[in-house]
């Protein structure tokens, strides 16, 4: 999930990994600890570091972790150091129980619009949703959008305006050879009035249209709902509440 959501500015520090974008989303600007497990004393050092790191770019600490027993060690150091839980995010994943080879490019649902970049029509469409802030910001997430091979799905209304869009990220392969791909940026303008709806069919087409190289593996979406096996970001307490306002970025990020 972090390579299908890239921070532009970015650090190893001792198997965690600092990401900063200038406040434009909780995930792009979060401490992702590749290695949640490891000696406490070690731990403690790790978040020393992270503290300097993110005080020097004016932004509020914050921890992306998986409520699992591996992270259950950096869980209750942070507990003690005053963290709060907050942005509960269920990851669901699917595979396609095989590994597939596409040959040809699958065909998008009708209607739908699927192309390799995020137009302006899409980007507008998604930050007028989803976005906090103004140009600037808008021009960071159009970057972290960028950071890694994505499809863009768009769904138009009856008199041609974009009503729906999604993004399918697809940023590594998997162990095995294959890709495994991220649902993310769904948004809608208009709420749904039937079964066959515009976010519906962005969905459905995100899954079903990969460029002809792409093997056919799974797919994982993050929603903002709280429940087993979330990711839950933290955020340091002891940080003044106003360096935080406006960042919580767009949802399902």
């Amino acid at each position: 999930m972090d390579a299908a959501w890239p921070a532009p500015d970015r650090e190893e520090s001792d198997g965690w990994v600092l990401r900063a974008a200038s406040g434009v989303t909780q995930r792009a600007n979060s401490v992702w600890p590749r290695e949640p497990e490891g000696d406490t004393s070690r731990q403690h050092e790790a978040l020393r570091a992270a503290r300097l790191w993110y005080r020097g770019r004016r932004l509020p600490l914050i921890f992306q972790v998986f409520d699992d027993p591996r992270s259950a060690g950096l869980n209750a150091i942070l507990d003690g150091e005053g963290f709060t839980r907050q942005s509960e995010t269920l990851v669901m994943c699917r595979s396609s129980g095989t590994r597939p080879e596409v040959t040809h490019p699958a065909v998008a649902g009708s209607g739908v619009e699927i192309s390799t970049v995020p137009s302006n029509e899409w980007l507008e469409l998604w930050w007028s949703v989803d976005g906090r802030g103004g140009p600037a910001e808008r021009s960071t997430a159009r970057t972290i959008l960028a950071g890694c091979p994505s499809l863009y799905a768009l769904v138009r209304s009856d008199d041609g305006v974009p009503a729906a869009v999604g993004r399918l990220a697809v940023p590594t392969a998997g162990e095995a050879g294959g890709i495994w791909g991220g649902l993310y940026c769904m948004a809608t303008r208009r709420k749904p009035a039937g079964a066959a709806t515009p976010f519906g069919s962005c969905r459905h087409s995100c899954t079903k249209a990969p460029p002809a190289t792409w093997p056919a593996t799974g797919c994982w979406s993050p929603q903002r709902t709280p429940g087993p096996g979330s990711s839950t970001p933290r955020r340091d307490s002891r940080r003044p509440a106003a360096t935080s306002t406006g960042r919580n970025g767009p949802s399902g990020t």
